[in-house]
């Protein structure tokens, strides 16, 4: 009987976690897509990508000064 229980868990165990992994994939609760975007923004602000102005892509930040000066 204890060699059965022993030989289940390396069995069981695996497949639970599997389980509960796809499952809260599948669910994908909020605060698990919070944590997902703070870390995003941490690894951002620790590891920025490097400029490239050949990239093709432009952030344009408009304000109302700059609407006011250049209409």
């Amino acid at each position: 009987m204890r060699r059965f229980l022993i030989r289940s868990i390396h069995i069981l165990l695996p497949l639970t976690l599997l389980f509960a992994a796809v499952t809260t994939r599948v669910i994908e609760p909020r605060f698990l897509e919070q944590f997902k975007v703070l870390w995003f923004d941490q690894l951002n602000v620790r590891f920025p990508r490097q400029y490239d102005p050949n990239s093709g892509v432009r952030i344009v930040d408009i304000d109302d000064e700059s609407l006011r000066r250049l209409g």
